[in-house]
Order: C-alpha cells, then structure tokens, then sequence
C-alpha cells in the first residue's frame, strides 16, 4: 500500500515571486517545470524521476520559490528541443536561419550565445552538438527566465510569442544544417552496421538477384531483420531510410500489411531459436503463446489482460528486460491498480514473469517474460493480429483499434457494461469467424453457460450475430464502442483512470523533489552553522 503524501505548505498568491508565476505559465504550456538550486544549474538531487511525469501543479508555488526553474526537454514536454548557442555569432547565425525560415522560436538570452526553444512535430529530437550548438533534445534541461546564472546574470526572454514554443516539422528544421534527426532515427541508423546479409544487399546494395520480382525481396529483407531480433519498428526505419521500389510504389501503410505482416507471421514459428541466440525475443511471440491458449478460472480475464499489457511494455522499451509501472499495466488493461499489481503477482508465482528490480527512484519495477513457456518451433502454431499503425490515443497510452485488433482496454468490456467474458468471446471470432458456443468456450477458457450469455450481450449491441448454430464478429468502430459504452454508463472510466494515475505519479514526483530541496537546505543551514 502507497504511503499518502502530506500536502506542502501553500504558499499565498500575494507572496509569489516572478519565478512562480513564470512557472506556472510554463507549466500550462504544457512544458515539465521542475526547481533547480538559485544562482546555480545544478538540480537539488536526482531528477531522473521527472523523464517519466510532470510535478503536480498545485505543488509548484512552493516548490519553486526562491529557486532557479528548468525546463525538460524532450515528450513530456511536447518534445521540446532547445538549441544552446555557444557563441554570438552562432546564436545569430542560428536566429536568422529560423527567422528566415518564418519559424518563431523563442529566443532566451545567455553569457557569450543564447538559446533558440521550440518543438518538433515529428517526435523527440536527439541530443547532439553540432557546429558550436548543443541541442538539448531528451530528458536534458535549460534554464528559464527569470532564472539566475551563477554569475549573477537574469535570464531574459528576448522573444517570446505564442502560448507554447511553435511546433516545426522535421524538414523545416533542415535550414539550420545542423542534421537533426528523431531519437528514432538515430537508433536505426546506429544499427546500420548490424544489418543481416540479405537485408543489406536489398537494402544498401539493391541486389534483388535470385528473387522473381521487387516484393519478393523485400519479403526477405524483412525475413532476415525480424530473424535476428529487430522489431516492426526498426524494419520500418530501415526501409524508410533505404525506400526500395515496391515500399515507395505501395506507400508504408499498404507495405506494413501486405509485406511485413505476411514476414512476421512467417517468421514467428522459428522467433524461439532465432531470437534466443541473441538472448531476446519478440513481445510478439509471447502475444502469440497468450492469444493460443484459454486463460480460464475468476481471474483468468484479468491475467490475461495484464499479461498483454507486459507484452506491450515489453515491445516499447524493445528489451527482454523492461520498465512497466503498475499503472501503466492497470491503463493498458484496463483495471484499476490494486487489480493490476495481485494480477502481476499471480504471473510472478505462476512463472510466466519475473520481477528484475526497481528503477532509481523505486516508483517503476523491471520485470522480464519467461521464455520457457514457448513451445518448440514444430508444434506451435500462432493465430493471432498484432496491432498495426492505427491507433487511438487514451491519455498517454495507447489502444490498438482495426476490426481485427484487440482492443481490450475500452471502456465497452467494464463489467459494468458488457464484461470482460464478451471480450475474451468477441476476441476468439476475432480471430476465426464461425464459430460454435462449445468452440468459444474451449478457446477461451470459459463454461457454456457463461459464453452463451456474454455473446447475447454482443449480439444486443450489434457486436456479434449468430447464423445456423455458428457465431460471427460483426465489424465495428470506435464510435460504436463508445456509444456502447455511454449507453451503459462506463463511458470515460478509462480516461479517469489515467488521470488519477498521472496525478499520483505528479504527486509522488513531487513528493521526492521536496524532499531532496528540504535535504539540500538542510545542509546548506548546517554548513553556514559550522563556518560561525
């Protein structure tokens, strides 16, 4: 159980300083406000808490008063990037580039340069330093007015329009010259070296010898990518990257599904002893071992849930060993947390994953999915949709939507509306059309009485119809999920599931930086008494 925080002293509007209510402004542009020691860059301790969530606003006053502020750069700040001049001349010639490109930066002042703030449309910039600017892209931060420089110098706004720094593509930000490329991107890039044989000659090479037609090798490229352990993420770097004449005539979307789907079905049956010799798996097989199987008794819906949910922090953080908090887990799934963490313990004793620790602050644990439970290649076969490109996002999750996708944390399957036993149902027509009652309830683990009364509630709703003995999914859209849901008054559980779990993050981040400034004072008083 969370030990409840004990709120801060507020501190009275009247008694704000310049500093607060810049902070405050910041802050509701949507930019992660953190304290920074007065007069100083330095943080008061630790601030790695804050690449994962904002403070909680109503806590800023005091946390900022008497306090130099910074800023994070990076996704929590609406993927910030600043670019720190080191000198005049570079300043200005950086300015004039913006300018003349009609991008209206703001513009913050300094000692011998200055800096240039605004965000890129196209995700988080990487960090660099280029040709006398450092480019402050992820989880790194800057000073901000009225902030003071250890010199004694006030940090000014030079220019400053608009409520947030403006948004920019990518392409736009080329007239700088500085090469600016996404943290993406450059992970590919960096993995070029590791390109498979067959990928690199497609690829790099652009020798298709051997295959009857453009298709047909990009086919093996992808083959021979997923083969030593790249997700679909990186494949679809590289070819964006290296766009060969089947990708660029059929466009991402249309190759995403007729190539690289095709490749990853056909490659799953072997991902055991093709990934394993690197020591990582795909998220994608473990999918495919939950969805071939039923997951049956009381709990059987919510550990399956929360099983995926593991799958889908696996295939974020791209590692065999990922970072999943509970809430995390309790958003993708759809469950509330208490819920999420006895369904994670009961796939910890069951030995379908292990606990591998906890991040520095203690708030995230590091959990790892065991790969004894995969069947050998030869006796297993994956029926299963992995989600595509098309997404819907729920607070800062996100919830795989198509007709053939799970689409497990909407609020239509609370049990208050139509239950999780219509999804688990929904979920096995999903992936083979005309099936019998007695069918279902062996896929999914549930008795037939129970399947009998869950697919009533879809075919009420429109979700599911019945013909001769046999049940189909009907095909459906988020619009009708949600006008299912606002039916049975569980409409919007989900957003206010996430939204108490970003104030409790806010209010545990907040909890540890009070802690580390009242620390921070405390040694400075005891110094000051020591020198007396």
């Amino acid at each position: 159980m969370e030990e409840t925080q004990k709120p801060a002293p507020q501190t009275p509007v009247e008694e704000w300083d310049d500093s607060v209510r810049e902070a405050l402004d910041l802050y509701d542009a949507g930019l992660n406000v953190f304290p920074i020691i007065r007069a100083s860059k330095e943080p008061y301790g630790s601030h790695s808490i804050l690449t994962t969530t904002r403070l909680h606003r109503p806590s800023l006053p005091g946390l900022v008063q008497d306090s130099n502020i910074a800023v994070m750069t990076g996704r929590l700040s609406g993927n910030l990037v600043v670019l720190d001049c080191d000198t005049w001349d570079v300043f200005e010639r950086i300015k004039a580039a913006l300018d003349a490109a009609g991008i209206a930066a703001w513009v913050r002042n300094g000692i011998d340069g200055g800096q240039c703030w605004l965000r890129c449309a196209d995700g988080e910039i990487a960090n660099a330093h280029v040709d006398g600017v450092e480019v402050l892209g992820t989880r790194l931060y800057s000073a901000a007015p009225p902030s003071i420089h250890p010199s004694g110098m006030v940090y000014e706004w030079v220019k400053r329009g608009g409520l947030q720094p403006p948004l920019v593509t990518l392409g736009r930000l080329a007239v700088l010259g500085l090469g600016l490329e996404t943290v993406g991107r450059r992970r590919a890039r960096g993995k070029l070296h590791e390109l498979p044989v067959i990928a690199n000659r497609v690829l790099v090479e652009r020798d298709t010898t051997g295959y009857a037609s453009n298709s047909e090798a990009e086919f093996g490229a992808c083959l021979s990518l997923l083969g030593v352990g790249y997700d679909d993420a990186d494949v679809m770097r590289f070819f964006a990257m290296f766009p060969t004449p089947h990708y660029v005539k059929v466009g991402e979307t249309h190759f995403r599904k007729s190539v690289l789907d095709q490749a990853r079905t056909k490659q799953m049956p072997r991902a055991r002893s093709a990934s394993r010799s690197l020591g990582y798996l795909h998220s994608s097989a473990f999918v495919g071992w939950a969805e071939s199987r039923p997951w049956p008794g009381r709990t059987g819906n919510t550990d399956h849930a929360v099983y995926l949910a593991l799958c889908h922090r696996m295939r974020l953080d791209g590692g065999a060993n990922f970072r999943a908090s509970v809430r995390e887990v309790a958003e993708l799934a759809a469950v509330n947390k208490e819920t999420a963490y006895k369904a994670i313990g009961r796939l910890v004793a069951a030995g379908l994953a292990h606990r591998e620790g906890t991040d520095a602050q203690g708030s995230s644990s590091h959990y790892s999915l065991s790969p004894q439970i995969l069947p050998d290649a030869e006796s297993v076969s994956f029926n299963f949709t992995v989600p595509d490109n098309e997404t819907r996002t729920v607070g800062e999750t996100y919830a795989p939507v198509g007709n053939s996708v799970r689409i497990s944390a909407h609020d239509v399957w609370h049990r208050d509306a139509l239950g999780k036993s219509a999804l688990a149902c929904w979920t096995e027509m999903q992936k083979s059309q005309g099936l019998t009652v007695a069918v279902i309830a062996e896929r999914s683990g549930r008795k037939p009485p129970t399947v009998r009364r869950a697919l009533e509630k879809l075919k009420d709703h429109g979700l599911a119809f019945e013909d001769d003995g046999q049940w189909y999914a009907a095909d459906v859209t988020i619009a009708a999920l949600d006008q299912i849901a606002l039916e049975q008054g569980t409409l919007g559980r989900a957003d206010g599931r996430v939204q108490r779990h970003r104030t409790e993050r806010e209010r545990h981040a907040t909890a540890v930086i009070e802690a580390q400034k009242r620390a921070w004072l405390g040694r400075q008083a005891e110094d000051q008494m020591r020198r007396k």
